[in-house]
């Protein structure tokens, strides 16, 4: 969520703490649920419900507070053409996050024109060596590839 957040800090706030931007100069998220009305479809509901406060059905209609909760609790409505870069990594064969999510964040950066990278490990399942591990139990090279994704994106 803190990647597609403003993130600015409130100057007037008297604080100086507060009055800092925290906004991020790039991401690199595993595994992640991006929205969580599509996620509880997949998971059945329990976990976003718990996180949200709130459960949907599916006959819940749009303009009701239960399925505004979920979009406001949601990374992927907030995306916008400021964001940060975003590096993906996502199981094939996870069945906590459906790869679906990543792949709709992907396509969600995209259409913004943020850069997004999304890594799709084979055989990957969810938390599962750091939720990277392909079915030969190598994630080294995945770390790699994140130390590389941050040192690339300073701001």
């Amino acid at each position: 969520m803190l990647g597609t957040l403003d993130g600015g800090g409130d100057r007037t706030d008297p604080d100086p703490i507060n009055r800092l931007s925290a906004k991020v100069n790039a991401v690199v998220a595993l595994m992640t649920p991006f929205d969580l009305a599509r996620q509880r479809e997949h998971s059945g509901g329990v976990p976003e419900a718990l996180f949200v406060g709130a459960s949907l059905d599916p006959y819940t209609s749009p303009t009701e507070v239960e399925r505004r909760r979920y979009a406001a609790a949601s990374p992927i409505i907030y995306v916008t053409a400021d964001d940060p870069p975003f590096l993906l990594f996502h199981g094939d064969k996870d069945a906590a996050v459906s790869d679906e999510q990543s792949r709709a964040m992907a396509a969600a950066l995209d259409k913004a024109g943020v850069e997004a990278k999304l890594v799709v490990i084979s055989g990957g399942a969810h938390g599962r060596n750091f939720g990277l591990a392909s079915a030969d139990d190598r994630p080294a090279g995945y770390f790699v590839m994140i130390t590389q994704w941050f040192a690339e994106h300073p701001k």
